[in-house]
């Protein structure tokens, strides 16, 4: 006599792109608590998104991609890359561009001069050379 868990699986049979479709209907809820859930939460997301999107990139999807990428860069702290009181970035912006037009710690604005010491100014592509004094 067979149990009934056998009897179910020999009955139905689920391929990989059922179980991605599902996936997509039933996504996780429950907040990642430390740094490798964030992690193994982007994995998943970036195996399941592709299927999921039947295989087209739209700009929601990069947004979504964004968002799962920033949440598992930042962690638990976005403090240290967001101004207070914001704990993402706002969809459809990269990071550095929203730091940018924050002017988060400096971001966007050149470093201030010491006297005495070089200015560590990184050069573009067909910029001159000089050299600080």
């Amino acid at each position: 006599m067979r149990s009934c868990n056998a009897e179910l699986s020999t009955r139905t049979s689920w391929s990989p792109s059922t179980m991605a479709t599902l996936s997509a209907f039933f996504p996780s809820r429950r907040p990642p608590s430390s740094h490798s859930d964030y992690l193994t939460d982007l994995r998943f997301s970036l195996e399941i998104m592709p299927g999921s999107r039947k295989y087209v990139f739209t700009p929601a999807a990069r947004s979504e991609i964004l968002n799962k990428l920033y949440i598992a860069f930042m962690g638990q702290h976005p403090n240290l890359f967001l101004p207070n009181g914001v704990s993402q970035v706002p969809p459809g912006l990269l990071l550095s561009e929203y730091q940018t037009s924050m002017g988060f710690n400096g971001a966007g604005k050149g470093d201030p001069m010491v006297p005495g010491r070089p200015c560590s100014h990184i050069f573009k592509k067909g910029e001159s050379c000089y050299r600080c004094k």
